[in-house]
């Protein structure tokens, strides 16, 4: 049985509530249906990063940014 999920790019920049521009650094897969991005921005003169879920994504700058990840069960 195979499954995918699919999720943003590390690289992909994004907009997460509060209209702040980020990048999403990393991705975490908790499980097959929950996924959270580690994303950082810069606030003045200070680079901030927190994990948020896909909820918390506002926008991104492609629709292409998305790839998928694969799940083999045996």
């Amino acid at each position: 049985m195979s499954k995918s999920v699919e999720v943003y790019r590390p690289g992909t920049e994004v907009v997460l509530d509060g209209d702040v521009n980020a990048r999403v650094m990393a991705v975490t897969i908790l499980s097959e249906d929950m996924v959270q991005y580690k994303c950082a921005w810069w606030n003045s003169d200070v680079r901030t990063s927190e994990w948020v879920r896909p909820e918390e994504i506002v926008s991104t700058d492609t629709k292409d940014k998305n790839i998928k990840i694969g799940f083999k069960h045996e």
